[in-house]
């Protein structure tokens, strides 16, 4: 079988022709010496599979390992045995407390007297709202600034509490809580009254916060 190869020479448009014999026997049956030796073409090896794994589509968060803390969340919320063993141990430590009060005090003090009851919740927010409007200050401080907001949430939360203990509380505590109530809530009102007529009725006279040059 004879190949011919067609190659272009420097020269424009004219072609040289080259006859190449590649038969690897002669007419006389001969294997031919000079003739190429063909070699089959070496398959490529595949590439290694990749691992298998869970595969993540564009958009889609990546995912985590089980058992891996994931970026910017919240630790896990403690488990039932958890809360009681913490529950257990501040009982345990708040009965050492006693104890060694009571040995210090001579038996003077009664556990009970240690104990923060109803009062002591409603308190806090009671003489924070009172300080807020004016009412309470610091001894010694001849003006006292009103923070009206703050007033109204720390009144607010007091309603909270009150709804949110509605039918557990004793009628010792109802009542504590309904007078300390209407107690801030008449106190809130005397100070708003005074603020608006203020803005109405400026110093100078002059009505709508205007004053007379």
């Amino acid at each position: 079988m004879e190949e011919i190869s067609i190659m272009t020479n420097n020269k424009k448009d004219e072609p040289e022709f080259i006859v190449t014999d590649r038969r690897r026997f002669s007419e006389e049956g001969e294997e031919r010496s000079e003739a190429p030796q063909t070699e089959e073409a070496e398959a490529p090896h595949p590439a290694p599979a990749a691992e298998a794994g869970p595969e993540n589509k564009p958009g889609e968060p990546v995912a985590t390992p089980e058992g891996a803390a994931e970026p910017g969340n919240r630790p896990a919320p403690p488990t039932e045995s958890e809360r009681a063993e913490n529950t257990r141990a501040y009982q345990a430590s708040t009965a050492a407390l006693d104890d060694q009060i009571r040995r210090e005090l001579g038996g003077q003090m009664a556990s009970e007297d240690l104990k923060g009851g109803f009062d002591r919740v409603v308190e806090p927010l009671y003489v924070t709202a009172l300080v807020q409007l004016g009412f309470m200050g610091q001894e010694g401080q001849n003006q006292r600034r009103v923070d009206i907001i703050g007033a109204r949430q720390s009144i607010d939360a007091l309603s909270l509490l009150q709804e949110k203990t509605k039918g557990n509380l004793t009628a010792a505590e109802t009542s504590l809580l309904e007078d300390v109530l209407y107690d801030v809530r008449m106190k809130y009102l005397e100070i708003t009254n005074a603020l608006a007529r203020a803005v109405q009725t400026p110093p100078g006279g002059a009505p709508g916060g205007i004053h007379k040059a």
